[in-house]
């Protein structure tokens, strides 16, 4: 065999035994070709593999020509000489067995050898799922290949170099004769269009094949748009995917590509889903009085915030009902925004024509000034946890103190005793402020003559001892210590607004569900960063309320985790749930798709995002004084000069 550049030149002695390939290929496709529609272009074979563990397989073949062109895929000479010596009962096969597509009944002995040093990880990736089973294998049974026009059905293969050569080694030209050529072909790869790509054929009597791996919708390929908008609807970060692509050496797009998709058409897609999500919610809380729990996220750690996020949850149903998103230029400074999310929270839910009863949050001081001054009517909780974790940080600081160790046995009993107040006080401000300061006496082994209210302990007789902490001693009295942290002015005046039912912890759950959306450590601009918020409320609101999953035998499954804060000294057991649904990513999926085809350009779809963003904040450097760069190089110096 002699090559020359790129051109593969296929010997004379082997074109005797290419035809008699081909006489067999066309032999076994005639009687399919005759059921096909000829405007097509396609050919299907059906091949019955007996296999040595007696199992039958049937694999379906449907090779669709039209399109597309890409660096040469060469057909090598020697695969071609192997097919010319199988035998013409055994070539029926040839095409569809030596395709990399295996099904999934193929017998033991193959899957053992292939597999034998395959070891499955030890960890799901979705640990809601506690699946027992580390099979990839898909359950379907349905394993033939469907051509749809809706890109929303169509499914998405993974395919290897050699596979697709294989695939189009041999010609499929039909003649007029209704019979194949089945001639061995030269595959070429013409072109790359992001994920697609377009392959050209042409055998050895000059028939030449285009056949693109996308369809197509207008100029760009759906693979483009549904994988760059699975991206972000997944919470995934665009520059690790785009390079997990190219370490597999696979075709992928640019980044440039993606954030063109994702503002003209994923993003405006998630505000559209959510809208229409958050309408039907509403609608259904409509005449109700609603009980909401509100609380604040920053976009990153300390206090240089970008961006502050409000969410306002309906406690009785666990759903969020609306989430606003402020830039750090919009209000004074970064601790200004948890509160102008809360105006605007409660402002649109207002318009909405919703009825608020009680407002439950954290003990931010500029949010217990507006609702006093701005809310009268609404009644004002904070959440226990919150302010028992205040106090417990207190306690664990005054307890490294020199001799004053003997707070900390007492900081888990104190934190506790706060819950225990609220839950058992109601809405009895003195008894609250009574029964929280009555620990004072506790600890001291006092447990009679607390107050006028409540006047003694209401626990039994205490049979063990206990460490009790001495009146007057350094960790008892001492400067910021237990007596200090327990009865501080500030925390006695806020203990009358504690929440007796609910609390704010589904809202910490969805904080760490807003984590995998929009990472702290990651920058997102104003839209993306908004339509990310959008998902995270979407997937909670789907996947809130799950109810706990129960084994083969009907018994309520838990798993047993350690808590952080126990640092491995004790173990707790927590329910698991039902395996999580992502039916809110089919509608988005949909949403796009829709949008693409109304909006087929990407002018077009430019031109409609930006009304959904005419309010949107102007970016921070449009406020810095300008510099210029090659000025900023010529003054660049380095402390230390590193000899070369």
């Amino acid at each position: 065999m002699s090559t020359d550049g790129n051109e593969t030149q296929i010997p004379v002695s082997l074109t005797s035994s290419l035809n008699t390939c081909s006489r067999f290929v066309t032999k076994k496709t005639q009687t399919v070709s005759q059921q096909q529609v000829t405007s097509q272009r396609t050919r299907r074979i059906q091949v019955t593999t007996p296999c040595q563990c007696k199992s039958v397989t049937t694999i379906s073949k449907e090779v669709q020509c039209e399109l597309v062109s890409l660096p040469s895929l060469q057909l090598f000479a020697s695969e071609f000489a192997s097919v010319s010596q199988v035998s013409p009962d055994q070539h029926e096969m040839c095409s569809v067995t030596s395709g990399a597509v295996e099904d999934d009944h193929t017998c033991e002995d193959t899957v053992s050898a292939s597999d034998e040093e395959y070891m499955p990880s030890e960890y799901s990736e979705f640990d809601e799922s506690e699946t027992d089973t580390d099979c990839d294998t898909d359950t379907e049974t349905d394993h033939l290949l469907h051509m749809s026009s809706n890109p929303q059905n169509e499914r998405q293969f993974l395919v290897s170099e050699t596979s697709l050569a294989k695939l189009f080694q041999f010609c499929s030209h039909q003649s007029s004769s209704s019979s194949f050529c089945g001639m061995a072909c030269q595959v070429k790869l013409m072109q790359q269009q992001g994920v697609m790509i377009i392959v050209e054929t042409e055998c050895l009597i000059g028939h030449n094949t285009r056949w693109n791996s996308q369809s197509m919708q207008g100029t760009m390929p759906w693979g483009n748009l549904l994988c760059a908008s699975s991206i972000l609807v997944s919470g995934g970060c665009a520059a690790q995917v785009l390079r997990m692509f190219r370490f597999m050496k696979m075709p992928i797009f640019n980044m440039d590509t993606f954030i063109n998709i994702q503002r003209c058409y994923a993003v405006p897609s998630c505000l559209k889903v959510w809208n229409e999500h958050q309408s039907s919610l509403l609608a259904n809380v409509g005449g109700k009085q609603l009980v909401l729990g509100g609380d604040g996220r920053c976009d990153s750690p300390g206090h240089c915030s970008k961006y502050g996020t409000y969410t306002l949850m309906d406690l009785r149903d666990r759903r969020i009902l609306d989430i606003r998103l402020v830039q750090c230029n919009e209000v004074k400074n970064s601790h200004h925004m948890e509160l102008e999310g809360l105006k605007r929270g409660l402002s649109f839910l207002k318009k909405k024509g919703c009825s608020i009863e009680e407002v439950i949050t954290d003990r931010h001081v500029s949010v217990k000034k507006y609702m006093r001054e701005d809310h009268k009517d609404k009644k004002l909780y904070f959440d226990v946890w919150h302010v028992s974790k205040g106090v417990g940080k207190k306690l664990e600081a005054a307890a490294k103190k020199s001799g004053c160790a003997a707070i900390r046995p007492w900081i888990k009993s104190t934190t506790n005793h706060m819950y225990w107040v609220a839950a058992s006080c109601k809405d009895d401000p003195d008894m609250k402020v009574d029964k929280w300061l009555s620990v004072t006496n506790h600890v001291a082994n006092k447990h009679e003559g607390h107050s006028t209210k409540f006047r003694q302990c209401e626990h039994g007789p205490l049979a063990e001892e206990r460490m009790w902490l001495k009146e007057g001693s350094k960790p008892y009295k001492h400067d910021k210590a237990f007596m200090e942290v327990v009865s501080s002015g500030y925390l006695v005046r806020d203990l009358p607004n504690l929440s007796p039912v609910y609390q704010t912890y589904a809202l910490e759950v969805f904080h760490n569900v807003v984590n995998h959306f929009a990472p702290k450590n990651t920058h997102y601009f104003y839209a993306a960063m908004m339509a990310r918020m959008f998902l995270a409320a979407l997937h909670f609101n789907e996947n809130g309320n799950r109810e706990q999953a129960t084994d083969c035998e009907g018994n309520l499954r838990w798993k047993m985790v350690y808590p952080k804060s126990k640092k491995g000294e004790d173990a707790v057991v927590k329910p698991v749930k039902q395996p999580v649904t992502f039916n809110y990513a089919e509608d988005l999926r949909q949403a796009v798709i829709e949008r693409r085809t109304a909006l087929p350009s990407y002018t077009a779809a430019r031109k409609d995002a930006d009304k959904h963003f005419l309010s949107k904040p102007l970016p921070l450097t449009k406020s810095f004084k300008p510099f210029a760069k090659e000025e900023l190089v010529s003054q660049q110096k380095s402390r230390f000069c590193i000899p070369k």
